[in-house]
């Protein structure tokens, strides 16, 4: 029985998109040992995947020759690097005894491009398309892609339950404003007028975020009479809040990934981003269609022409046509 190393330390969303891969893996190799290598942190996205038989978590602040040993005591027969890190690339080198399966990246000149404004951003493939193609090389033949799909860690339920408390009748909308970078934002103004619409319509609004964006659902809830915010609830207790919810309206970040792989209506809200970097499926994909959007791989600090009309032009009345029609459903 070959026992499998599959790394992915970061981000949030990319080890949720990560799930695929290893369902992929399971099912084309059903006897195989699958251990999970990710940041500790990261370890409640992940830990209710029926695929994996463990997780080797990197702790934080642990150096590298310490995750390497330990790596060596489980004696890997092959790693499926599916992050393509610098970390891992070290890891690769100091165990040139073990193979290694590795992602496929953008590649540098692709990424400087871009970076330097010579083209815009767009993907020919999507990441769960290049984890995909890994897993196939690994097994040596083409599998069926399995739709991905998010597992709730059970902990996490009675925690979400008791933070709720009792909502009444009305359907649950998570709204996600915040964003590992600022160019993937939707401004907050339009986040305060979706949310009071939303509440005036007859949702329950509830504000979603990490715990660095606590005071920016805190002042969007401010604002809307009935309106809450939940930010700053733990990695075990996102999902577990999201599959409650009817919608979910999300910039291109983590929560979006969640909702849509726990089959939640989704609307995500695009940018300085490329939408194709991921396979999206039936989440609703909203931007503006501007010469210079997108125009980055991963995100920006700042808009690089100054006036972010990506965002900023992409207007609430789109947002809420596009909620209209998923409570139309419920």
């Amino acid at each position: 029985m070959p026992r499998i190393l599959v790394l992915r330390f970061s981000a949030v969303g990319d080890l949720v998109v990560t799930g695929s891969a290893i369902q992929a893996l399971r099912d084309a190799l059903p006897d195989a040992e699958l251990l999970l290598g990710t940041r500790s942190a990261l370890v409640p996205l992940l830990s209710a995947h029926p695929a994996l038989d463990g997780i080797l978590e990197l702790e934080e602040d642990e150096l590298l020759l310490s995750y390497l040993a330990r790596i060596r005591a489980r004696a890997p027969d092959v790693v499926l690097d599916l992050h393509g890190s610098l970390r891992s690339h070290s890891l690769r080198l100091l165990l040139p005894e073990v193979p290694f399966v590795h992602i496929r990246r953008p590649g540098m000149l692709y990424r400087a491009a871009v970076g330097l404004r010579w083209q815009r951003a767009s993907h020919r493939d999507s990441r769960e398309q290049r984890q995909h193609a890994a897993v196939e090389k690994l097994v040596g033949r083409t599998l069926p892609p399995p739709p991905l799909r998010v597992w709730v860690d059970p902990a996490g339920r009675a925690p979400v339950a008791e933070k709720l408390g009792e909502l009444g009748d009305r359907p649950l909308l998570a709204l996600s404003p915040g964003a590992a970078w600022e160019t993937k934002r939707w401004p907050e103004e339009h986040w305060v007028a979706l949310a009071g619409r939303a509440q005036a319509a007859g949702w329950q609004v509830l504000l979603q975020g990490s715990a660095s964006e606590e005071r920016l659902c805190a002042r969007i809830a401010g604002t809307v009479t009935g309106a809450r915010s939940l930010a700053g609830i733990s990695l075990r207790e996102l999902p577990a809040l999201l599959e409650r919810c009817a919608a979910v309206v999300s910039n291109d970040s983590a929560p979006l990934h969640i909702a849509r792989g726990l089959g939640v209506p989704t609307i995500g809200l695009f940018g300085s981003t490329d939408p194709g970097l991921f396979s999206l499926g039936k989440v609703e994909v909203l931007r503006e269609e501007l010469p210079c959007s997108p125009c980055s791989v991963y995100g920006r600090r700042s808009c690089p022409e100054k006036h972010f009309r990506c965002m900023k032009e992409l207007a609430m009345d789109r947002v809420w046509t596009a909620l209209e029609r998923i409570r139309s459903t419920l």
